[in-house]
């Protein structure tokens, strides 16, 4: 009798995570809990977290939120860059970006976001930040 793979997720989307995992060893996965809560982790390997608020940083929302521009989209873009960049002040000054970039438009019924995507994000919003420094006219000395 053949053995049949037992799978929480069917097999193309199972595929298609391998895939993923094999390429990008950080993996951050949004989804919604039955009754609408929205739950984040970071996916590392073998290891799975909790992503953390990072409240400390700013207090925009006491959850998490996607797929729109507001204070929970606002909250868990900040969390995602400080977890990845972790550099605080850098993720202070790029998350508003990063939200409108990636965050709003995350489907709202769940999503994953690698990190490789992540990176490329992260240097677009470092590209333009240094444009923006060398067009900026210089004052005087």
């Amino acid at each position: 009798m053949p053995t049949r793979k037992l799978s929480l997720l069917p097999d193309d989307i199972a595929e298609d995570w391998a895939l993923i995992r094999r390429r990008d060893p950080k993996v951050y996965v949004g989804r919604r809990t039955k009754n609408g809560k929205c739950v984040v982790k970071v996916n590392e390997g073998s290891n799975t977290r909790t992503l953390p608020h990072c409240r400390n940083l700013r207090n925009h929302s006491r959850g998490f939120e996607w797929g729109y521009g507001g204070s929970g989209p606002a909250q868990l873009s900040l969390a995602i860059l400080a977890d990845f960049l972790k550099d605080d002040e850098k993720a202070l000054r790029y998350y508003q970006k990063f939200k409108f970039m990636m965050i709003g438009g995350l489907p709202q019924e769940g999503w994953a976001l690698p990190e490789s995507v992540v990176k490329a994000a992260v240097d677009l919003i470092e590209g333009e930040e240094k444009a923006g420094e060398k067009a900026a006219p210089h004052p005087q000395e």
